[in-house]
Order: structure tokens, then C-alpha cells, then sequence
């Protein structure tokens, strides 16, 4: 054999050695970060007991993604070795410390929010994430020491494994097995259905590998989705229809006549008269934390309470995990689309609103928010529906004062009792006309400070005592004091709001819609549907009953019915076309569902779909129980049609939203017209 080859033998040799030293210290650093999150984060973030087999597991999920690395990391180590060994080897450190680095981001992140970073990172505006970064009440020395500490210790230990040299059995085993994982994939992402809740799975799941995985995904969608955009994809919308007979457009797949049936009117007096509406939308207000039955208990007392006086749907959901969705969503039944609708401020499609359709029917109009309503384009949404007027905290007055601030000095804004007071100063006693008011709420978000909070959480702890929940329940729900003490804090500042608002000469003719936009993920969500079951209440004087409903429906069937109710007042003109995504809402008294709902978890990941009884999530497949609760259900046919399903949903979605084909311009509302 030729002395060079006999030279590059040797060479090749000595490079695996070291690369498996390289790839073991990196693991360590990994279960040691796994260490750290059990015996620190855990604590610092009050995760829930009993959790030993999910960290374990987790152990495990770390290995494989950390072996996964080492197969991709390989080939390139080992051509850098025939330039220079020295060169391989300090690329190699670089990019360990950067994972490493990478990973402490995403567990912190976890902890914090107890739901794991995907593609959702790429949805948002930097202003967005400087935002939401501020406002975190996380920033201690908890986490920030380990961007230190870990670091320095890869380095170390990257440079003391280096000198030994383990037996060559070690060998034989590793490479096989780093062989085995780079032909395989998925298994640094836990299986939800393998374990008691969503949040154990999350917990196990290797937080690095869930994100690559999302991010991959969502490179791959774009692809289809720009095909989508350009109408490259013929797809058949018309399987997509509940009543096709309905649908008057191919050019315009959401176009139909609105027959959506009156299903409202026999809960209210036949007056005549425009009822004022006032839209009160709580953020983070989950199911699970309110209303009667509600799996942690109920911390919205005064809220019940309207409950059982007003009209209430106990199986109600949100259409996103986050607040982007819910003005598009309730508003304007219209449809989810990647980033956002509201994100598509500067290229939005013709569509109409009940903002827009009120206003051209005589309607005055104000939005309340105590934080900066450019976040999530919020201002933008709005003011393209010609709002009369946007209170935020730029203008919110001199003798409102905002909310505590976290640690570092940022406050969100106001407070909830003081949007829900400026709610009630811009209602005009004197005025003549209609009017439509919406107040988003701020408190119950991070860092989860409100004003007076001590007395709050011994409400809190006096509630919880006097719970029907398990022990075992209230030892977990006693972590989130807290969190839950906010939501006491807005139902105070609900129920004085209901005071003085009842002292109004409008009262009488006002409905009020009461609802969350998602469910707070702070508190370990049990289940995938669980992040959106939210509230949902419609109270009013001039109801003639209440009811309490368990059929299922969504932030998509509020407009269709709301003006299915107004088609009953005689001098309003109602657009006779609409695009609404829902179908209305639905007043069964009994458990069931009619509607197809698809469900973005964040801005750019739609992967939740029910529809009937059938729900998937991570490509699993469920039926849902009368409490909204999820069994899996193994029938592959099924999955897979619910799959195509929602792709096809999200296929023309994307293309109605990027080609202007919600509706045609002739059909869209002005200030004084309602085009039919």
C-alpha cells in the first residue's frame, strides 16, 4: 500500500476517534441541560409533580436528536479533517456551543410559556418579539447564568473527553448507531398519545428537534402554498361546501347567499329597535379556568354568574392559539391563512366585517386596548374596517395608570378595569345612534401583575379550598396562583363594569358577547384541543331566557349569526352575499358538532382540524367527548382524509387571500350602501 493512502487511513482513523469524543461531550452537555430543567426550571416555573417518566424520557428523545446531529455533522467533520484537523475540530466546538446555546433558548422559552417554539418564531414582526421579550417576567438569574455556565462547560468537557481514548468496541457501536438514526426520523419528538397529557409529551420531546421539525415542515408548505397562490393546485373547493347549491362564484370559492338560518331571534324580544353591541374580548380566558365544570375550577365568578342569565355555550372554540385570530375570525368569519389575515394589512382582500356592515347601517364604533395595538396589526385590521375610533395606550388619559411593571421596567399598558371604564367613557348617553364597542383585555397575560394581586390570590386560595376538583387537582392548580389571581382581577373588573354600564340609558338595548381568545398556555395544557376551548356568552336585558348550550361551534359562526338576528329589524340592509368561513351558531342543548373547524396553533402552523366528531392533531387522529375531551382512534383511511381535508382548506385559503378572491369589490360595504 502506497505511503499516502497508508497516510489518509491513519488520518481517517484518528478523525473518528476524536469525532466521537466531540459528539460525547456534546451529549453530556445535553443531559445536563435536561438535569438542569428537572431540578431548576422545574422548580423556578412550577411544573407540575409526578413528571419522573417524562424527564426520563426526555433523556432518550436528547440522545437521538444529539446522535441525529452527529450523523449530519459527520461527513462534512470528516472532509475538514483532510484539510486541516484543527480546522474540523474548531468548527466543530463553534457549532457545538451554538447548539448548545440554541437549546437553552428553546427549554427556557418551554418553561416560560409551557408550550414549545415551532415555526410560529417566523410569524411575527421583530417589533413583535421585542415586545413580547420586555414583557416577560422570566429574565433572572435562573436564565441567564446557564448561557454562561453550559457554554463553558461543552468547552470544558469538549476538551478533557479529548484526551481519552476509549476501548474500540465503543467504536464499533457508536457509528452503526449513528447510521441507524440518520436513516430515521421523528424520534426527538415525543408521541402525545403515549402519555397522560399534551404537556408531558412536550415536556419529553427534545426541544431542538421539535423546532427543526416544525421549521422543516413549514419550509416544505411554503413551497405548496406559493403553488396554491399562483392557482397552480386545481383543487375541487366544492367538496369543501356544506350546502354547494348555496356557493354562486368558481372565481370566488367562499361566495355564497347567506341563509344562514335565525337561530338568536327566539331568545329576544321583537323590538324593532338597532341593539347597541358591545364585544368584550378576554385575553386568555380559557375553558378550563371558567365556567361551570371547568377542569381547574372556576376563578370568574361574577362571570358564572351572567352565565346562567345570558346565553351560554359551554363547547366553544377559539380559531388560533394566539390573539391574531380572533378579529378576523369572529368579526368577519374569514378565513385562516398563513402568518395571519391581519398580517396581510398592506395586501388585504375585498371582505366584509360586522364593523364595516354596521357602520354602513348607522352604527358609531370605538375599540379599547390597553396595550399598543399595533401588535399582531391589530390597528392596521381595524382601521382598514373604518373604526370611528381606536383607543390604546398612546391616548389612553393622564389619570389611568398602567399596569405593575415585570422586573425589567415594561409594563404591557392598562389594566383591565381601566379599559373596561374608558369602554364606558366613550359611550355617548346623548347620542342617537347605534353603536358598537370592542375592549381586548390585558391582565391575564405575562408577567401576570395586576394592581392590588395580594388580595386577588387569597381569593384565589380561597376558592381553590372550597373546589370540588381532586386534591390531587388542587396540588397542581395551587402552583398557578398567580396566573389564576389575574383572572379574578378582570372578573372584578367585569362585574364593575356591569354596574356602572346598567346605569346607562343604552343598557337596555345592548347585547353583550363575552368571549376568550384562547386559552392561557402558562398553566400545562392537558390536551391539544384544550389551547382552544374558551368562554362564550351572549347576555343582554332584552334577552327573554337563558339557555345553556353543549353543541360545539367557533369564533367563525359569531358574525353569520349575529346578522342572521338583525335581518329581523326592518330598516337594516344586509349584504345578501357573504363569504363567512362558519356556518352559524349552533343552539343544541344536547352534545354534538356540525361544523368544520380548522385551528391555527400559532401564526404558521395550522395542524388541528375537527370536524364532526373527528379531530386530528400531529397527525393523529381522535374523536371528541362530550366535554371536549379526546380519545385516539386508530383508522388510517380516516386520518388521511382528514389530512386532505384541511390541506385542501388551507390550499384555498391561501389562494383566495393572496389573489383578492374573498368576494369582488362590487359586494363590499361602504359608509352609507350595503351592495347586494
Amino acid at each position: 500500500m502506497e505511503k499516502g493512502n497508508v497516510s489518509n487511513i491513519h488520518r481517517l482513523v484518528k478523525a473518528s476517534y476524536r469525532y466521537f469524543n466531540n459528539v460525547l461531550a456534546l451529549l453530556l452537555v445535553f443531559w445536563l441541560i435536561r438535569l438542569f430543567d428537572v431540578f431548576v426550571l422545574a422548580k423556578a416555573f412550577a411544573f407540575p409533580s409526578g413528571l419522573r417518566n417524562s424527564h426520563l424520557l426526555g433523556i432518550l428523545y436528547d440522545t437521538y436528536f444529539v446522535l441525529k446531529v452527529a450523523g449530519l455533522f459527520l461527513l462534512p467533520y470528516l472532509l475538514l479533517t483532510f484539510l486541516r484537523m484543527r480546522i474540523a475540530q474548531v468548527l466543530f466546538v463553534v457549532s457545538g456551543v451554538l447548539l448548545v446555546m440554541v437549546n437553552l433558548v428553546l427549554v427556557l422559552y418551554f418553561a416560560t410559556t409551557k408550550i414549545m417554539l415551532g415555526s410560529d418564531l417566523f410569524g411575527y414582526s421583530m417589533y413583535d418579539i421585542q415586545e413580547t421579550l420586555q414583557s416577560t417576567s422570566s429574565l433572572s438569574i435562573v436564565n441567564t447564568i446557564p448561557f454562561f455556565a453550559f457554554p463553558i462547560l461543552y468547552i470544558a468537557l469538549h476538551h478533557y473527553i479529548s484526551r481519552i481514548k476509549p476501548p474500540n468496541v465503543v467504536y464499533y457501536i457508536f457509528y452503526p448507531i449513528v447510521g441507524v438514526v440518520l436513516l430515521t426520523s421523528g424520534y426527538s419528538v415525543a408521541n402525545a398519545s403515549s402519555f397522560k397529557s399534551s404537556f408531558e409529551a412536550s415536556l419529553a420531546t427534545n426541544k431542538f428537534g421539535y423546532f427543526a421539525r416544525k421549521t422543516s415542515d413549514y419550509i416544505k408548505e411554503i413551497e405548496e402554498l406559493e403553488n396554491a397562490k399562483k392557482g397552480k393546485l386545481v383543487d375541487d373547493y366544492t367538496s369543501l361546501m356544506v350546502n354547494s347549491k348555496d356557493y354562486v362564484s368558481k372565481e370566488y370559492p367562499l361566495l355564497r347567499k347567506d341563509n344562514t338560518p335565525d337561530v338568536l331571534s327566539p331568545f329576544f324580544d321583537t323590538t324593532k329597535v338597532k341593539p347597541n353591541i358591545v364585544f368584550i374580548f378576554v385575553e386568555s380566558l380559557g375553558r378550563a379556568y371558567s365556567g361551570e365544570g371547568a377542569e381547574l375550577g372556576s376563578y370568574t365568578p361574577f362571570l358564572d354568574s351572567l352565565a346562567r342569565r345570558g346565553l351560554y355555550f359551554e363547547n366553544f372554540l377559539s380559531t388560533g392559539g394566539r390573539t391574531f385570530a380572533i378579529f378576523p375570525s369572529l368579526l368577519g368569519s374569514l378565513p385562516l391563512v398563513s402568518r395571519g389575515f391581519m398580517e396581510r394589512a398592506n395586501s388585504t382582500p375585498n371582505h366584509n366585517t360586522l364593523l364595516t356592515i354596521l357602520q354602513a347601517n348607522g352604527y358609531n364604533s370605538n375599540f379599547v386596548y390597553g396595550g399598543d395595538s399595533k401588535f399582531d396589526n391589530m390597528r392596521q385590521f381595524l382601521e382598514r374596517e373604518n373604526i370611528g375610533r381606536i383607543v390604546d395606550s398612546k391616548n389612553f388619559g393622564p389619570k389611568f395608570k398602567k399596569m405593575p411593571p415585570a422586573k425589567g421596567g415594561f409594563s404591557w399598558g392598562y389594566g383591565d378595569n381601566d379599559i373596561l371604564t374608558k369602554l364606558i367613557e366613550l359611550q355617548d348617553p346623548k347620542a342617537s345612534e347605534p353603536s358598537v364597542s370592542i375592549a381586548l383585555t390585558l391582565s391575564i397575560h405575562d408577567p401576570f401583575l395586576v394592581t392590588n394581586q395580594k388580595a386577588y390570590y387569597r381569593r384565589f386560595e380561597q376558592i381553590l379550598k372550597d373546589s370540588s376538583i381532586p386534591d390531587s387537582k388542587k396540588e397542581f392548580v395551587a402552583k398557578y396562583g398567580q396566573q389564576l389571581s389575574t383572572v379574578l382581577y378582570f372578573d372584578e373588573s367585569l362585574r364593575q363594569f356591569f354596574k356602572k354600564f346598567e346605569r346607562l340609558p343604552s343598557f337596555k338595548n345592548t347585547i353583550f358577547i363575552i368571549t376568550g381568545d384562547h386559552r392561557m398556555p402558562e398553566i400545562p395544557i392537558s390536551t391539544q384541543i384544550d389551547r382552544f376551548r374558551v368562554p362564550f356568552l351572549i347576555y343582554s336585558p332584552m334577552l327573554t331566557r337563558s339557555a345553556r348550550f353543549s353543541s360545539v361551534s367557533s369564533h367563525f359562526d359569531v358574525a353569520p349569526s349575529l346578522i342572521a338576528l338583525l335581518r329581523s329589524k326592518n330598516d337594516m340592509r344586509l349584504p345578501k352575499l357573504v363569504h363567512w368561513v362558519g356556518s352559524g351558531l349552533d343552539t343544541s342543548r344536547s352534545f354534538r358538532n356540525i361544523h368544520s373547524i380548522p385551528l391555527m396553533e400559532n401564526k404558521n402552523e395550522e395542524t388541528c382540524f375537527l370536524d364532526g366528531l373527528n379531530f386530528i392533531a400531529m397527525e393523529k387522529l381522535y374523536t371528541i367527548t362530550p366535554r371536549l375531551g379526546l380519545v385516539e382512534v386508530e383508522n388510517p383511511k380516516m386520518l388521511d382524509d382528514m389530512v386532505r381535508k384541511l390541506a385542501t382548506i388551507k390550499r384555498r385559503s391561501e389562494f383566495v387571500c393572496s389573489n383578492n378572491k374573498v368576494m369582488p369589490d362590487s359586494l363590499l360595504v361602504t359608509s352609507s350602501v350595503v351592495k347586494k
